[in-house]
């Protein structure tokens, strides 16, 4: 009897160990990989889960706020999120799922949508800015002067110095330990100062123009336009700080020029006519600054104030123009249809970051044939001027005299 016992306990042993290894009852194993928790994400995300099983998955399934993204069947498990920027909060999360029907939920990551405001500051009047390392520099139309304010904290931006240069300064370009400031008609319209300490800048050299407008500054020249059409374009020379001088101009006629970049011996101004009917860009050669000289131009549809130049494209707030041949520019897109006035433009990597009555849009141009409207952060008042350093785009709103930072990059 004691002998039958045992057989029975033995027999019964070993269907339990048949059935074990016939059923599966042991869920996979899932982490999302990334993004990581709190992370800033901008237009595409890669979502990457890892999962394994001790048999085989059949399948993952990846979620954005309890809504179903994509089911995936093979390895890699991984999904471009492409989605619309829009400074929101968002978790994500996945399932998953085996043969057998046993499924495993990953823990949820809470994510952060770009564009981020990080903090708003009084800063009073300004005409532009400009950004070096972790100091922003205003221009001051109103007061005649420039303030500089450490951003090496964005949370917390701290005014270090207000420097009076006695005439209203239209635009300010930073350069290694010099600041060039342009202004109004009169007085010494550049001023050249030492900021090697930006707590205590100093006035080291001026020189007398036909005001200025705005200021490009590469190598030992400067370059400043002006809306004064008898002078539109000054070149001075700056390789001594201390005495700078003015060696050429161009003169056109009934020409304002508005705003001007350089590129490889080459600027590119976006100009009107003093009833702003008549809007262009033009090419300079300044091969040599001493003989500057018209190459090319094009109409442009539209008063434009600001231009920048990357690689192959000049970009002005209301156009796309390929500048490959600079005596022939075409325009390759406008943002008319997505953003029709915008007041400044910033751009960094395949954004541009443009400025308006309403706040910031985000335009991806990788595809400059077809630009796309990324992401906006809506705050209903003016954003005037924009620049951006690394991750951070820094913007002046003009109705409230504040300084807005914002972090644009992941």
């Amino acid at each position: 009897m004691k002998g039958l016992f045992v057989t029975k306990i033995t027999l019964f042993a070993v269907l339990l160990i048949g059935c074990d290894s016939i059923l599966d009852i042991k869920p996979p194993e899932v982490q999302i990989t990334n993004p990581k928790e709190g992370a800033y994400i901008d237009d595409q995300v890669n979502i990457d889960i890892q999962a394994d099983d001790n048999k085989a998955i059949k399948k993952v399934e990846i979620y954005a706020d309890d809504t179903l993204l994509t089911t995936i069947e093979n390895e890699p498990f991984s999904y471009q999120w492409q989605r619309f920027m829009d400074c929101s909060t968002h978790t994500v999360k996945a399932k998953a799922f085996d043969g057998a029907g046993n499924w495993r939920e990953s823990d949820s990551i809470f994510v952060q949508s770009l564009p981020v405001l990080l903090s708003t500051s009084d800063v009073g009047s300004a005409r532009n800015i400009c950004i070096q390392g972790n100091y922003l520099y205003m221009a001051n139309e109103i007061l005649g002067g420039f303030r500089i304010i450490d951003i090496s904290n964005p949370y917390t931006p701290i005014e270090v110095a207000l420097c009076d240069t006695e005439f209203n300064v239209m635009d300010i370009f930073v350069a290694g330990n010099f600041a060039y400031v342009v202004g109004w008609r009169g007085y010494d319209s550049l001023r050249i100062l030492n900021i090697s300490n930006p707590v205590n800048p100093n006035s080291v050299g001026a020189c007398r123009l036909y005001s200025g407008n705005d200021i490009i500054v590469d190598n030992q020249y400067a370059y400043i336009s002006s809306e004064a059409s008898d002078y539109p374009l000054q070149i001075v020379d700056v390789s001594d700080p201390s005495a700078p001088l003015l060696i050429s101009w161009l003169s056109e006629p009934d020409a304002y020029f508005l705003d001007l970049c350089y590129q490889n011996n080459f600027l590119y101004i976006v100009e009107s006519n003093s009833s702003y009917s008549d809007n262009a860009l033009r090419v300079v050669d300044v091969t040599n600054p001493s003989i500057p000289i018209t190459v090319g131009s094009i109409s442009l549809p539209a008063t434009s104030y600001n231009i920048l130049a990357q690689g192959i494209y000049a970009y002005t707030e209301n156009e796309i123009v390929n500048v490959a041949n600079p005596t022939s520019p075409c325009i390759t897109n406008s943002f008319d249809s997505i953003l029709s006035n915008a007041s400044d433009i910033w751009i960094k990597d395949d954004y541009a970051y443009l400025s308006w009555d309403c706040g910031l849009r985000i335009i991806n141009i990788s595809n400059k044939d077809d630009i796309i409207l990324s992401g906006e952060l809506w705050d209903g008042n003016y954003w005037s001027y924009a620049a951006v350093i690394g991750d951070l785009l820094n913007v002046y709103v003009e109705e409230y005299g504040h300084l807005h930072i914002i972090r644009v990059s992941p």
